[in-house]
């Protein structure tokens, strides 16, 4: 601990889901950089070491057990820096499209004992514990199908789909209050280099998109979502 730190006023935190892309990494590299306080919570022992560091600001925690388990192991100081964030992050990837699921329209099975529902299984029990001091702003920063098919678009409208979890927010009077930022990687990353790629009829991410067509590259994505965060 530095000398006066003690002294120094509380720094600001973000949480930061399964940062296991490139983007995850530059989130939690610019934030720490920039005064923020970064947890993360990754889901195997190799991202766990990448992410492991001489850095005061940024802090670890592997979900490698089912996710009640590793909630009770936690210390109750860490769970109360958990809970009280104002910042989430879920760099969900492509874990909506790698799920294991069966079904149609609404009606989906989901396979419980791949790593990707433990995720899920992960941030359904960080909601159920928001009480109080729930977060400010949840940003989503999933692929997308880049599809126009009725079924890809019945599909982001299911519970696993941004849209869905956009819904559960916004129509539980627990999560009043909390701003949800659903960003589609796959517009963002192509637009700039296919002009004629456009949002599918059912993107959550139409709300934004003036503002991420002034985007040019991940680098900018990460200061936009940095300024999100400080209107917090």
């Amino acid at each position: 601990m530095k000398e006066g730190q003690k002294n120094t006023p509380a720094k600001k935190t973000a949480l930061v889901l399964f940062p296991h892309s490139d983007l995850g990494k530059k989130i939690v590299d610019f934030f720490s950089k920039n005064g923020y306080r970064v947890i993360i919570i990754v889901t195997d022992e190799k991202e766990q070491r990448e992410f492991n560091r001489p850095d005061e600001n940024v802090v670890v925690f592997s979900l490698l057990s089912q996710p009640e388990q590793f909630w009770d192991d936690l210390d109750a100081g860490v769970k109360k820096d958990i809970l009280s964030v104002p910042t989430v992050f879920y760099c969900a990837g492509k874990d909506f499209l790698k799920m294991k699921s069966s079904g149609k329209q609404e009606e989906w099975q989901i396979d419980h004992q791949s790593k990707t529902q433990r995720r899920l299984a992960f941030i359904d029990l960080l909601l159920s514990r928001f009480i109080q001091n729930k977060p400010k702003l949840w940003v989503n920063l999933a692929v997308g199908t880049r599809m126009q098919d009725v079924m890809d678009a019945a599909y982001c409208k299911t519970r696993y789909g941004m849209i869905g979890f956009g819904k559960i927010l916004e129509l539980n009077p627990k999560f009043k209050g909390i701003t949800v930022r659903n960003i589609c990687l796959s517009f963002f990353r192509h637009y700039h280099s296919h002009k004629g790629l456009d949002y599918c009829t059912n993107c959550t991410t139409t709300d934004l998109r003036e503002s991420l067509m002034e985007l040019k590259n991940e680098d900018d994505l990460v200061r936009y979502l940095f300024r999100e965060s400080e209107k917090n």
